[in-house]
Protein backbone atom coordinates (compact mmCIF):
# COMPACT_ATOMS: atom_id res chain seq x y z
CA UNK A 1 0.00 0.00 0.00
CA UNK A 2 2.79 2.45 0.88
CA UNK A 3 4.64 1.47 -2.33
CA UNK A 4 1.92 3.05 -4.50
CA UNK A 5 1.51 6.15 -2.33
CA UNK A 6 4.24 8.37 -1.03
CA UNK A 7 4.48 9.04 2.69
CA UNK A 8 2.45 12.33 2.60
CA UNK A 9 -0.48 10.72 0.74
CA UNK A 10 -0.52 7.89 3.27
CA UNK A 11 -0.83 10.35 6.19
CA UNK A 12 -3.56 12.36 4.42
CA UNK A 13 -5.64 9.23 3.83
CA UNK A 14 -5.08 8.06 7.39
CA UNK A 15 -6.10 11.43 8.88
CA UNK A 16 -9.21 11.66 6.67
CA UNK A 17 -10.20 8.13 7.62
CA UNK A 18 -9.79 8.95 11.34
CA UNK A 19 -11.89 12.11 10.95
CA UNK A 20 -14.61 10.13 9.15
CA UNK A 21 -14.56 7.46 11.85
CA UNK A 22 -14.79 10.10 14.62
CA UNK A 23 -17.70 11.82 12.85
CA UNK A 24 -19.59 8.53 12.45
CA UNK A 25 -19.02 7.68 16.11
CA UNK A 26 -20.22 11.12 17.20
CA UNK A 27 -23.33 10.77 15.01
CA UNK A 28 -24.10 7.37 16.52
CA UNK A 29 -23.79 8.75 20.05
CA UNK A 30 -26.07 11.71 19.28
CA UNK A 31 -28.59 9.49 17.54
CA UNK A 32 -28.88 7.16 20.52
CA UNK A 33 -28.83 9.99 23.10
CA UNK A 34 -30.98 12.87 21.74
CA UNK A 35 -31.08 14.52 25.16
CA UNK A 36 -27.51 15.67 24.44
CA UNK A 37 -28.76 17.75 21.51
CA UNK A 38 -32.00 19.00 23.04
CA UNK A 39 -30.82 19.64 26.57
CA UNK A 40 -33.30 17.39 28.34
CA UNK A 41 -31.86 15.88 31.48
CA UNK A 42 -31.34 12.16 31.48
CA UNK A 43 -31.31 9.80 34.43
CA UNK A 44 -27.85 8.19 34.42
CA UNK A 45 -29.13 5.30 36.58
CA UNK A 46 -31.78 4.30 34.05
CA UNK A 47 -30.68 2.66 30.77
CA UNK A 48 -31.91 4.19 27.50
CA UNK A 49 -33.90 1.08 26.49
CA UNK A 50 -35.94 1.11 29.69
CA UNK A 51 -36.99 4.72 29.15
CA UNK A 52 -38.81 3.87 25.92
CA UNK A 53 -40.99 1.27 27.69
CA UNK A 54 -42.22 3.58 30.44
CA UNK A 55 -45.32 2.76 32.42
CA UNK A 56 -47.99 5.39 33.04
CA UNK A 57 -46.60 5.98 36.51
CA UNK A 58 -43.09 6.57 35.16
CA UNK A 59 -44.48 8.83 32.44
CA UNK A 60 -46.03 11.09 35.08
CA UNK A 61 -42.72 11.18 36.96
CA UNK A 62 -40.96 12.02 33.70
CA UNK A 63 -43.41 14.86 33.00
CA UNK A 64 -42.70 16.24 36.45
CA UNK A 65 -39.00 16.06 35.67
CA UNK A 66 -39.53 17.89 32.36
CA UNK A 67 -41.72 20.54 33.99
CA UNK A 68 -38.96 21.13 36.54
CA UNK A 69 -36.89 22.45 33.64
CA UNK A 70 -39.28 25.37 33.65
CA UNK A 71 -37.86 27.21 36.61
CA UNK A 72 -40.23 28.82 39.11
CA UNK A 73 -41.77 31.83 37.45
CA UNK A 74 -40.82 30.76 33.92
CA UNK A 75 -44.35 29.56 33.13
CA UNK A 76 -45.68 32.98 34.21
CA UNK A 77 -42.95 34.69 32.20
CA UNK A 78 -43.87 32.66 29.10
CA UNK A 79 -47.59 33.37 29.63
CA UNK A 80 -46.99 37.11 29.83
CA UNK A 81 -44.54 37.02 26.89
CA UNK A 82 -47.05 35.14 24.75
CA UNK A 83 -49.80 37.58 25.75
CA UNK A 84 -47.67 40.46 24.47
CA UNK A 85 -46.46 38.73 21.31
CA UNK A 86 -49.72 37.02 20.38
CA UNK A 87 -52.52 39.20 21.76
CA UNK A 88 -50.98 42.65 21.37
CA UNK A 89 -48.56 42.23 18.46
CA UNK A 90 -50.34 39.34 16.68
CA UNK A 91 -47.09 37.58 15.76
CA UNK A 92 -49.09 34.50 14.74
CA UNK A 93 -50.05 36.35 11.53
CA UNK A 94 -46.46 36.09 10.26
CA UNK A 95 -46.42 33.09 7.86
CA UNK A 96 -42.75 32.32 8.52
CA UNK A 97 -43.05 32.29 12.33
CA UNK A 98 -40.94 29.60 14.02
CA UNK A 99 -40.59 28.63 17.66
CA UNK A 100 -37.03 29.92 17.82
CA UNK A 101 -38.24 33.39 16.73
CA UNK A 102 -40.57 33.57 19.73
CA UNK A 103 -38.00 32.07 22.08
CA UNK A 104 -35.42 34.63 20.97
CA UNK A 105 -37.83 37.53 21.49
CA UNK A 106 -38.77 36.19 24.93
CA UNK A 107 -35.14 35.50 25.87
CA UNK A 108 -35.57 31.80 26.66
CA UNK A 109 -34.14 28.65 25.06
CA UNK A 110 -36.37 27.22 22.30
CA UNK A 111 -36.50 23.78 23.94
CA UNK A 112 -38.02 25.30 27.10
CA UNK A 113 -40.69 27.03 25.04
CA UNK A 114 -41.35 23.70 23.33
CA UNK A 115 -41.68 22.01 26.74
CA UNK A 116 -44.13 24.74 27.73
CA UNK A 117 -46.34 24.17 24.68
CA UNK A 118 -46.25 20.38 24.95
CA UNK A 119 -46.61 19.99 28.70
CA UNK A 120 -48.50 23.08 29.88
CA UNK A 121 -50.70 23.71 26.81
CA UNK A 122 -50.93 20.03 25.77
CA UNK A 123 -50.30 20.94 22.13
CA UNK A 124 -47.27 21.54 19.99
CA UNK A 125 -46.15 24.93 18.74
CA UNK A 126 -47.78 24.61 15.31
CA UNK A 127 -51.12 23.52 16.77
CA UNK A 128 -51.01 26.55 19.08
CA UNK A 129 -50.18 28.97 16.24
CA UNK A 130 -52.79 27.47 13.90
CA UNK A 131 -55.42 27.70 16.64
CA UNK A 132 -54.62 31.41 17.06
CA UNK A 133 -54.78 31.94 13.29
CA UNK A 134 -58.13 30.18 13.00
CA UNK A 135 -59.55 32.21 15.91
CA UNK A 136 -58.43 35.36 14.09
CA UNK A 137 -60.09 34.17 10.87
CA UNK A 138 -63.31 33.30 12.71
CA UNK A 139 -63.43 36.81 14.18
CA UNK A 140 -63.15 38.21 10.63
CA UNK A 141 -65.96 35.91 9.48
CA UNK A 142 -68.21 36.86 12.39
CA UNK A 143 -67.58 40.57 11.89
CA UNK A 144 -68.65 40.28 8.23
CA UNK A 145 -65.22 41.16 6.82
CA UNK A 146 -64.98 37.77 5.10
CA UNK A 147 -68.01 38.27 2.84
CA UNK A 148 -66.10 39.82 -0.02
CA UNK A 149 -62.91 37.78 0.37
CA UNK A 150 -61.81 34.52 -1.17
CA UNK A 151 -60.56 31.61 0.94
CA UNK A 152 -57.10 32.32 -0.47
CA UNK A 153 -57.23 35.91 0.79
CA UNK A 154 -58.55 34.82 4.20
CA UNK A 155 -55.83 32.20 4.56
CA UNK A 156 -53.05 34.67 3.70
CA UNK A 157 -54.47 37.34 6.04
CA UNK A 158 -54.63 34.75 8.82
CA UNK A 159 -50.94 33.89 8.47
CA UNK A 160 -51.11 30.67 6.45
CA UNK A 161 -48.79 30.09 3.50
CA UNK A 162 -51.24 28.00 1.49
CA UNK A 163 -54.96 27.62 1.14
CA UNK A 164 -54.78 23.85 1.67
CA UNK A 165 -52.96 24.23 5.00
CA UNK A 166 -55.56 26.80 6.04
CA UNK A 167 -58.48 24.51 5.15
CA UNK A 168 -56.90 21.54 6.95
CA UNK A 169 -56.21 23.59 10.11
CA UNK A 170 -59.67 25.21 10.01
CA UNK A 171 -61.36 21.84 9.81
CA UNK A 172 -59.21 20.47 12.64
CA UNK A 173 -60.10 23.36 14.95
CA UNK A 174 -63.79 23.85 14.05
CA UNK A 175 -64.80 20.49 12.61
CA UNK A 176 -66.05 22.25 9.45
CA UNK A 177 -64.63 23.46 6.17
CA UNK A 178 -64.18 27.24 6.06
CA UNK A 179 -66.69 27.65 3.22
CA UNK A 180 -69.35 25.74 5.19
CA UNK A 181 -68.56 27.80 8.29
CA UNK A 182 -68.86 31.06 6.34
CA UNK A 183 -72.20 30.01 4.80
CA UNK A 184 -73.61 29.14 8.21
CA UNK A 185 -72.32 32.38 9.74
CA UNK A 186 -73.94 34.60 7.08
Amino acid sequence: FSIILDRNDYYIILSNFSALLATLLQGAVLLTNPEILYGFPSDPNQPQAERSDMSEENTEASKGQILRQLEPGLVDEINSGLAILMDNQQRFLKPDLKIFHLAEEMGIPPYKLSVYFNEVNNQNFFEYINQRRIAYCISKIQSGEARSKTLEALSLESGFNTRSTFIRAFKKVTGKNPSTYIEEAL
